[in-house]
């Protein structure tokens, strides 16, 4: 059974309706209020999990988003998938290995002062869960000497107990 997001108020909802209208198993009886609630609890744990998971995601994306503002080569790597596919919506995709060395000079350029990043913050962030991947999507502010805003989208998936980036692609907002 596929479990979404939903309130309290939502759920109890479901939950009955599901029970009574597609089980056609009426809440009268105390066996049958119990099976209720267990289900209940079963359902609420699972949505917590996801709660957890998602709240997890959130920590990664930002340690992600300050380890790229900061250009710090070893975090990112550590935090991509061996696969990792990058595209920017005026290149061609590249492999994980060829972003980190992006991310290597470009850290070479901060560092000699040729490129100062002055912003980098993102908006309107919304994520769909999905098992043990997600989808991304937010807006993006990175000015360096120009103002630069990306809507961009991630994947990420779950490795090894822990959240990864699989996929990134962005567009240019005018």
């Amino acid at each position: 059974m596929s479990i979404a997001y939903f309130n309290d108020a939502e759920l109890h909802t479901k939950v009955v309706s599901f029970m009574y209208f597609h089980l056609n198993l009426p809440l009268t009886s105390e066996v049958m209020k119990r099976k209720f609630f267990l289900i209940l609890f079963t359902i609420m744990s699972c949505n917590v999990s996801q709660n957890d998971e998602r709240t997890e995601l959130e920590g990664a994306i930002e340690r992600f988003n300050t380890a790229f503002a900061q250009s710090q080569t070893q975090v990112l790597e550590g935090m991509l998938t061996t696969n990792y596919r990058h595209t920017n919506s005026s290149k061609k995709a590249i492999d994980k290995q060829n972003w980190l060395s992006y991310i290597s000079k470009r850290n070479k350029q901060i560092t000699a002062g040729d490129l100062q990043v002055l912003e980098y913050t993102m908006d309107e962030l919304e994520i769909q869960m999905y098992h043990n991947s997600a989808h991304v999507t937010k807006t993006l502010r990175n000015d360096t000497i120009i103002e630069n805003q990306y809507r961009v989208t991630h994947l990420w998936v779950i490795e090894n107990g822990e959240w990864k980036r699989a996929g990134f692609h962005d567009g240019k907002i005018n």
